[in-house]
């Protein structure tokens, strides 16, 4: 009988351990993998810099007429094709320089 108790408590410390032993090998495993995952996100924020783009351009207006245009300073002038979102800018910035630059009466009263 105290040889069965003996040999029960034995292994039950064993199992002690090797629950610990195998627990603190999972929360290695979490953290290498945790660690890793970090590293890739980190890597594809890099990847996806600068998320905005400062391109430089004069925007040129005609004080006569109010229409702007614009030159953008590049190394390939030989395209001369605008994207659609360039030809609204452009709108708005012509837009934007007629209702501001111009002498309207209405203005010189205030």
């Amino acid at each position: 009988m105290l040889q069965e108790s003996l040999r029960k408590s034995s292994q039950f410390e064993i199992t002690i351990a090797d629950m610990a032993l195998r627990s603190e090998r999972r929360a290695w495993r979490v953290s290498a993998a945790a660690s890793i995952l970090s590293l890739m996100l980190g890597a594809g924020y890099f990847y996806i810099l600068p998320l905005k783009e400062k391109v430089p351009f004069l925007v040129m207006a005609d004080a006569y007429t109010g229409t702007s245009t614009v030159a953008r300073l590049r190394e390939d002038f030989s395209k001369s094709s605008i994207t659609t979102s360039e030809a609204i800018n452009r709108s708005n910035v012509a837009h934007f320089v007629l209702a501001r630059e111009s002498g309207q009466p209405a203005d010189t009263y205030r």
